[in-house]
C-alpha cells in the first residue's frame, strides 16, 4: 500500500524531507539523496517542500523539532 492510501492523518500530513550530511550541508558535495526522497512523496500525492540539509550533530534535531512545530501551527 503507498502511504496516500492509508489512514486519513496519513492523507493530511506533510512530510519534511531532512538530510543529514555534513559535507553536503557544506557544500563538499550536492545531495542527492533528499530529491530522490521528495519525488517519491510528490509521486505519492504529496505536497512536500524541498530538502532540508543539516550537518550531523545537534541542527538534525532542531531541524526536526522545526518541523514538528510548522506541522503542528498548519494542523
Amino acid at each position: 500500500m503507498r502511504p496516500a492510501e492509508g489512514a486519513a492523518w496519513a492523507r493530511r500530513a506533510a512530510p519534511v524531507v531532512i538530510v543529514a550530511s555534513t559535507r553536503a550541508a557544506d557544500g563538499t558535495y550536492e545531495d542527492r539523496t533528499g530529491p530522490v526522497l521528495v519525488a517519491a512523496f510528490e509521486e505519492w500525492g504529496y505536497a512536500v517542500s524541498p530538502p532540508v540539509v543539516v550537518p550531523d550533530g545537534p541542527e538534525v534535531g532542531q531541524a526536526i523539532g522545526g518541523a514538528l512545530t510548522t506541522s503542528q501551527r498548519s494542523s
